[in-house]
């Protein structure tokens, strides 16, 4: 890979119906969490609602490219839940270099969210969901 790093707007057609609902046709991009932040935030596309007692996969609408001694890892960039009863599962996961190698195998960032209420919960497009950073890595010989 080059020397760049960033995100790259992907829509994949391989996407459910139900996946495909949760992009818009433009993307909310990743934003750094403030001025100089290592870490960038990502927000939900369009507007979904999580249903009562599930966990749903929620496609941020971006693929990662990054060095090749870098990964890509969610990390949580709130204190506080999103919601009562919703939690992100998808923290700590890792996303590394070598994906992008194969450029028929297109990384589209997920996040995992578990809805542990009673009740349906409403995420509003822009609403921030998880935030990740490009971490150096050890590579092997």
């Amino acid at each position: 890979m080059s020397s760049l790093r960033g995100f790259r707007w992907v829509y994949p057609y391989s996407l459910s119906d139900e996946e495909r609902s949760m992009l818009s046709s433009g993307g909310c991009e990743p934003e750094p969490l403030f001025d100089g932040s290592p870490i960038y935030t990502f927000s939900a596309q369009a507007d979904f609602t999580l249903p009562a007692n599930s966990v749903v996969s929620v496609p941020l609408g971006y693929s990662v490219y990054m060095l090749e001694d870098e990964v890509f890892q969610i990390v949580s960039c709130v204190s506080a839940p999103l919601f009562a009863g919703v939690r992100v599962l998808s923290v700590g996961d890792t996303y590394d270099s070598v994906y992008e190698k194969n450029s028929k195998n297109v990384v589209m960032l997920y996040v995992k969210l578990e809805n542990t209420s009673d009740s349906d919960i409403y995420i509003y497009r822009g609403k921030v969901l998880v935030g990740g950073i490009f971490l150096k890595c050890l590579r092997e010989n």
